[in-house]
């Protein structure tokens, strides 16, 4: 299995200069992939978890008599906050996908 390296602007620390993608990975280890699955199912796993809970915030806010306008901006923040769980779930995904596909190649 492959992996990126972090820097793809051609030089890197150790001095190396990779004039295409093909020669700017290096091999990954089966405990390393064991590990993305980890953690990818670690963050679908918190996606539920992190919506009910601005759910239940936004329930609160309701229950203390918070103004509309506030609501709507703490339920704005809320959301975008739930997002970020979502992005974080999608792109962990995708890099194992990628990384199973180099696998097979």
């Amino acid at each position: 299995m492959l992996l990126l390296r972090a820097n793809l602007g051609g030089v890197y620390r150790d001095g190396a200069v990779f004039p295409n993608l093909r020669e700017a990975v290096v091999p990954i280890t089966e405990g390393q992939t064991k590990q993305l699955l980890r953690q990818s199912v670690d963050q679908l796993v918190t996606l539920p978890v992190e919506f009910n809970a601005s759910q239940r915030a936004m329930a609160y806010m309701g229950q203390i008599g918070l103004p509309a306008q506030e609501r709507k901006g703490a339920f704005d923040v809320l959301r975008a906050c739930a997002f970020t769980y979502l992005a974080a779930a999608l792109t962990s995904i995708l890099q194992l996908l990628w990384l199973l596909g180099q696998r097979q190649e």
